[in-house]
């Protein structure tokens, strides 16, 4: 039955069943846009900060550029999730303020209540932009997730390990450096012991001339 068709009591009946679930959707959306915020910020504040330490804790990817790009995308959707809580504020202070103004004109008599209305849903769907703020910020964080992704093969193949080159030549340097001193010092010693040797023999040999004049 059409609203202009129906009773007083069913017109009635009908607009307070609209009004609870006005009230139960724009629950349920500002509840999953929260969480969706929260996600986002969680994700991209997570990579940062595990991007940051793998830069500290292996030094060859110092030098690499796709490290640092990947952690410019990552703090890039950090600021995005800032501004997009900015952008929540500024709507939610300028629907308030415009709807007092509107109140205020409604019980001075200078507007009537369907202008009210229709001029607070202009308003609202003006201010509908801060979910793209939020699409850009999870993009940003899908782009860093596949750099690092196509990338990080490289630290471990090959000629870019890092680890085995991190591992190898020191062992190797070492190894060198203890066996050149190893054989500077067998050297030294062998000298040394011929020297007093031969010292030695030379005193024994004097002495016998002497006792034999």
């Amino acid at each position: 039955m059409k609203y202009s068709e129906d009773t007083d009591e069913h017109r009635k009946a009908n607009i307070d069943y609209v009004n609870q679930r006005w009230k139960q959707l724009y629950g349920l959306e500002m509840e999953f846009g929260s969480e969706a915020v929260k996600y986002l910020l969680l994700v991209n504040s997570g990579a940062t900060v595990a991007v940051l330490a793998f830069h500290g804790s292996v030094a060859a990817v110092r030098d690499m550029l796709w490290p640092k790009v990947m952690l410019g995308f990552f703090v890039t959707g950090v600021i995005l999730i800032g501004f997009v809580h900015i952008a929540k504020f500024k709507r939610i202070n300028a629907l308030f303020k415009n709807w007092q103004s509107s109140v205020n004109d409604y019980f001075t008599d200078k507007r009537g209540w369907l202008d009210i209305v229709n001029d607070d849903i202009a308003k609202a769907k003006k201010f509908a932009g801060a979910e793209y703020l939020a699409y850009a910020s999870f993009a940003c964080f899908i782009v860093g997730a596949s750099i690092g992704m196509f990338n990080f093969s490289t630290l471990t193949s090959g000629e870019n390990h890092v680890g085995k080159e991190a591992v190898t030549t020191p062992r190797n340097s070492t190894k060198t450096t203890n066996a050149a001193e190893s054989t500077i010092t067998w050297q030294n010693t062998g000298r040394g012991q011929e020297t007093l040797s031969n010292a030695k023999h030379s005193s024994t040999a004097t002495n016998t001339q002497e006792k034999v004049k």
